[in-house]
């Protein structure tokens, strides 16, 4: 896949979008509705996906992974009010689309990808803004980005069925953890994770199923 630069869909799309889509379900804040409508999501897709770049489902990105459709990365943003001055950590970043919308909401956003293809191509997807390059990192998802943090913000862009103490560590007091959380191989909820006063509190608000990520599934148990 190669870097993707310049816009593909009609404004006539992204409209259809907004309204068709993301009111509809709730997503009304209008800077997070702004964050989306500012940028195509067919920039970050290989061209055989460009007319499903709004299709809400999840598209094959390659290496085993998943993009998640946009939908449910709009609702699991607007499950919290993302500040200008909010420190934010993307788990899973892909090919830059997540850090393309949370970078129009915070400005510190950091995104960490394990998949050397994919950091390579958000790098190439931001080369036009070189003060970006410093927040993109290669490195274990699971891990988090410990040296960046605390967080007020991380968004895991994958499903997950456990998520690591280490990822929970990093978070600010008050912070939160936004992913989709898988009950099984076909039925998720879109999900919070809190912490206040060092302890860490869940809320399932809606229905979304994401592939889950390489080292977010729960121990497999075995009985004879």
């Amino acid at each position: 896949m190669q870097a993707i630069i310049g816009k593909k869909n009609s404004d006539d799309v992204m409209r259809n979008f907004i309204h068709g889509q993301l009111r509809p379900n709730k997503v009304l804040n209008p800077d997070l509705l702004q964050a989306f409508e500012s940028k195509d999501r067919a920039d970050f897709l290989s061209p055989q996906y460009h007319s499903l770049a709004y299709i809400d489902s999840n598209l094959q990105a390659g290496n085993q992974r998943f993009f998640t459709s946009p939908l449910t990365l709009a609702r699991l943003i607007n499950l919290v009010e993302v500040k200008e001055s909010d420190r934010c950590l993307i788990i899973g970043g892909l090919t830059g689309y997540s850090l393309a919308i949370l970078s129009q909401l915070a400005s510190t956003v950091f995104s960490l990808e394990q998949d050397q293809d994919f950091v390579q191509m958000i790098r190439d997807n931001f080369k036009e803004k070189p003060d970006y390059l410093s927040r993109i990192q290669q490195g274990t998802l699971t891990d988090g980005w410990p040296e960046k943090a605390p967080f007020n913000f991380i968004l895991i862009e994958g499903g997950v069925e456990t998520i690591p103490q280490k990822v929970f560590d990093q978070l600010s007091e008050g912070g939160s953890v936004v992913a989709v959380y898988n009950k099984n191989h076909l039925m998720g909820s879109g999900c919070i994770w809190r912490k206040n006063n060092g302890a860490i509190t869940s809320t399932c608000v809606f229905d979304a199923y994401v592939p889950t990520l390489a080292g977010f599934a729960s121990p497999k148990t075995f009985s004879l």
